[in-house]
Formats: structure tokens, C-alpha cells, sequence
């Protein structure tokens, strides 16, 4: 049983750059440093955006091995020692889980016997953080992520499933893409001209959280993360 963390979020300006160096380099000079041609063309993506709900980074995993567990951002986590709770909703709820993992691993040909299943999601709501509007509805999961990783080989050879499916309202799982999302067209022989439309959509959620909105609160958000 491992905890298999979420990866960090890379900021616009470091996407840029990554971006940029992977499609103008074209090979090794003979100190077998990077070359790079600034001439060549470079594409335009497009950016869906969705809420970014103020809570705390919680994520539930799988395998034949251990079956569920519950984790924080940093801790595989219990009921005996949890965070805001979210270890005892999974626990409760451990069947409902099991059964999310199974199907995901029937739909997907896996073999849990050789993978871990990990969902990750935002854990929200009463007394998981203050301030924000999310904050005023019932302790919730929204799911946003689903990663597959090797048993002792769990950075090298994971890779990422479509999780748009994953949900059960009933239970108080949600899918934050069921929400209000966004897209934002860059052209990255020009990115800043997309950062004034960033900056507009930031500042339109962070006046007012879409999501709390449909759970009847109003208030303020926290942002948008971006992915292509």
C-alpha cells in the first residue's frame, strides 16, 4: 500500500517554455548539448479549463493486492488518522469504490493484479476549508483525475485515463467536469496574447464559484486549472 501522489501543477509561463523547447529542438551537437530552431512554427492548442474547488487534495486507489485505500496529497490516510474526514467517507463508502474500480479495470483491460487504480479528487464543504462558497455545502468529492500505475514501478510507466465518467451523486461524488468548463485557444508563437482571456475567466470564477453556485451557495471561487 503506497501513496501515489498527484503531480504538481505547472504555471502558464513554465508550460510555455516546455512547449517551446520540445518543438524547436532538433537534436545534439557534438557536446551532446540541446539545439534548438527558434524559426520553426509552433502550434495553436486548445486549453479546456475547469473550476478549481478550495479543499483539500484527497484520492482513493486500488489494486487486488491491498483494495482501497484512502490518501491525502502527501499521506496514505484511515479513519484513525484522517484528513477532514475524507478517510471515513471512504471508508463508509468502500463498496461503492470497489465497485468504480472493477468496472474502470473491466472497461480499460487492467490488470490490478499488476496495477494500482487511483481516483483523485477534490475533498470540499463544511469545515474542509473557510472562505469560499464551496465551503458552505455538504462534505463532497469531486473527482477530476484517474491515473494507472505499475505495482514498484509507479512513476516510470503510469499513464492517464479519461475520467469524465466517474461519479455517484447519491453518495456525494461528484465530476467537476459535469460543471461549467472553459476553453482558451493559444497560439504559442504569440502566448500572451492568451493571458489577458486567462486572466478574465480567473477573475470571473474567482467573483463567483460556478459549482457552489449549483448547490445553491453564492460566493467567491478559487480559480481555473488548465489542461490540453
Amino acid at each position: 500500500m503506497k501513496q501515489i501522489s498527484f503531480p504538481k501543477i505547472g504555471q502558464f509561463p513554465q508550460v510555455v517554455s516546455d512547449i517551446s523547447r520540445k518543438i524547436t529542438f532538433t537534436g545534439l551537437d557534438e557536446n551532446g548539448d540541446a539545439i534548438y530552431d527558434p524559426t520553426i512554427e509552433k502550434p495553436t492548442l486548445t486549453f479546456t479549463g475547469s473550476v478549481k474547488l478550495h479543499g483539500t487534495n484527497a484520492g482513493i486507489s486500488y489494486n487486488d493486492e491491498y483494495g482501497i485505500w484512502a490518501q491525502s496529497k502527501e499521506n496514505v490516510i484511515t479513519s484513525a488518522k484522517d484528513n477532514a474526514g475524507f478517510a471515513f467517507f471512504v471508508e463508509s463508502n468502500e463498496d461503492l469504490f470497489k465497485e468504480m474500480m472493477i468496472k474502470i479495470a473491466s472497461d480499460h483491460n487492467i490488470d490490478t493484479s499488476i496495477y494500482t487504480l487511483t481516483i483523485y479528487g477534490e475533498w470540499v464543504g463544511k469545515k474542509v476549508q473557510k472562505t469560499v462558497a464551496i465551503s458552505g455545502i455538504e462534505k463532497s468529492l469531486f473527482i477530476f483525475g484517474l491515473k494507472v500505475s505499475k505495482i514498484g514501478d509507479l512513476d516510470f510507466s503510469a499513464y492517464w485515463l479519461d475520467s469524465a465518467g466517474l461519479r455517484s451523486p447519491d453518495h456525494r461524488v461528484y465530476n467537476i467536469l459535469d460543471y461549467k468548463t472553459f476553453k482558451v485557444d493559444v497560439d504559442f508563437n504569440m502566448p500572451k496574447l492568451a493571458q489577458k482571456k486567462f486572466v478574465e475567466l480567473v477573475e470571473e470564477v474567482e467573483n463567483e464559484c460556478p459549482v457552489a453556485k449549483e448547490f445553491g451557495h453564492i460566493g467567491i471561487g478559487e480559480g481555473i486549472v488548465w489542461s490540453v
